[in-house]
């Protein structure tokens, strides 16, 4: 019995490239467009307040530890914690970020927003999830945009 390797060969790497593209479907990462960002805006940016919104966002820190994103859920939470919020989903504006040299580019996003009383604290806080889970948005670094010649003749 002749054996022709040419054939075993293409065969090897047909079943390698069928296992490649199994695996890598169902091992799908989350890009930033899939991410929810949660931001939690305190009412003012008074000491009651700022607590007021540490507790909620430590809350939602704590439930998504072990939980996915559920909206339902994370509404039930905040109402054992305060009658006065506010809960909507929408795209909110998000500067340019790099955390762990991965840039995070600016854009439109959609986030689950949590305004406390009247939302008017400068104070407030972000998280993107997924990706990365034990980091607000605050951790990231700002990217630094500089012109050599706007440097130069400024």
């Amino acid at each position: 019995m002749v054996i022709d390797m040419k054939k075993v060969i293409y065969a090897i790497l047909f079943l390698c490239l069928i296992c490649f593209i199994i695996y890598n479907f169902n091992n799908k990462t989350p890009t930033f467009d899939d991410s929810i960002r949660i931001r939690v805006v305190a009412s003012n940016n008074n000491q009651s307040s700022i607590k007021l919104k540490e507790q909620v966002k430590d809350t939602i820190l704590n439930y998504l530890k072990y939980n996915s994103v559920d909206y339902y859920k994370i509404n039930e939470l905040v109402a054992e914690i305060t009658t006065d919020y506010k809960m909507e989903e929408r795209y909110e504006d998000f500067p340019a970020k790099v955390i762990k040299n991965k840039i995070i580019p600016s854009g439109s996003y959609k986030t689950l927003v949590i305004t406390l009383g009247d939302g008017k604290g400068s104070n407030w806080w972000s998280l993107l999830y997924p990706e990365y889970f034990n980091l607000t948005y605050d951790d990231f670094k700002e990217i630094e945009y500089k012109s050599y010649f706007a440097e130069k003749f400024s």
